[in-house]
């Protein structure tokens, strides 16, 4: 996340641009010339997006793993998501895996060992497993799995030897599912479950300011006021985000301070923010992420965006949004907030 205050006299006020990938923690950097040498990355994977939490390790700036930026030990509560594996030999002659982990508020990211992550599985989910194990009725058990996730590809078997279930998934967002019994093979390909068709800007405004106001509300402070021109600035601003997710341009300008006279509108402060978009994601659901990041999780930034949202002085606020594959592979929300 990033945000930048243009002139108001605040506590916090300070013409600052945070952007994604910030540090955390006292972690050192060991990068040796011997240590590029040391790890070969054989190939890297697409696998299908899964949530995770860090039980402990390094985290590493590339599947090289030749510099360590973060420790996992300090984000044991972050939620974390992986699309990608890496194989990777070391310099011993084995080999291990590697998942690309980037944190849902976009701050956190990098490579970590695989045996490092625990899968967080959702609660219907858990239901569900529990209730098939101990189905007395049930004709068949699933006792076995093989998700290393190659491919994108897990395999399971069932306790009747004779039934496999092969599921692909594509790098098109599609689940391929193909389940052979008894010699037969039935194939069934369903879409991604949470296409960016499912995102709304309109839905995404609406909570976004909800939220917003709601928090504004339970100090006395006056609601912010949406305003059409702040609205198309900050769209305009989304768009740019994923080539430069930054306040400024080239020339260190204030990127939305030069576009605003387009739209007819002042300008006085700028929030920006990235989530990932999976499955679980609704654009009700970013808006609350985004609010609840600016307010309660913002002390990298020195609390700069709860200086603007939570500011006396600040009146009229426009919102945008824009979702679109990262360089990383996966799908993510862009969006910006301008005020006046």
């Amino acid at each position: 996340m990033g945000f930048i205050l243009k002139s108001y006299s605040m506590k916090a006020a300070a013409l600052v641009a945070l952007g994604f990938g910030v540090v955390f923690g006292g972690v050192t950097a060991n990068q040796t010339a011997a240590a590029k040498a040391r790890n070969r990355v054989i190939k890297v994977v697409k696998t299908p997006g899964t949530d995770y939490h860090a039980k402990t390790g390094a985290i590493y700036s590339t599947a090289k793993l030749t510099k360590k930026i973060h420790d996992a030990g300090h984000f044991k509560h972050t939620v974390f998501f992986s699309n990608r594996t890496a194989t990777v030999k070391k310099a011993n002659g084995k080999t291990a895996k590697y998942d690309a982990i980037i944190s849902r508020n976009g701050k956190v990211s990098g490579w970590i060992w695989q045996g490092n992550l625990v899968k967080i599985i959702a609660k219907q989910a858990q239901s569900t497993a529990s209730s098939s194990s101990t189905d007395a009725n049930s004709d068949t058990d699933t006792t076995g799995s093989d998700s290393t996730n190659d491919g994108g590809t897990e395999v399971t078997w069932e306790s009747d030897g004779n039934t496999t279930v092969t599921v692909t998934y594509g790098s098109d967002g599609t689940k391929t599912t193909q389940t052979t019994k008894g010699g037969s093979t039935v194939t069934k390909v369903q879409p991604t479950t949470n296409p960016a068709s499912k995102f709304s800007l309109t839905d995404y405004r609406a909570s976004f300011l909800k939220y917003l106001n709601q928090e504004r509300a339970a100090r006395g402070l006056e609601p912010y006021t949406e305003s059409t021109g702040l609205d198309q600035l900050a769209q305009q601003r989304s768009t740019q985000l994923p080539s430069n997710f930054s306040h400024y341009d080239a020339q260190g300008n204030i990127i939305a301070d030069e576009l605003a006279p387009q739209f007819g509108v002042g300008f006085g402060a700028e929030c920006l923010s990235q989530n990932v978009w999976s499955a679980s994601s609704t654009s009700d659901s970013v808006a609350k992420s985004d609010i609840h990041e600016y307010i309660y999780d913002d002390a990298a930034s020195n609390w700069g965006h709860r200086a603007i949202l939570l500011s006396p002085e600040l009146h009229a606020i426009g919102m945008g949004a824009t979702l679109q594959q990262h360089a990383n592979g996966f799908m993510a929300t862009w969006t910006a907030a301008d005020f006046n």
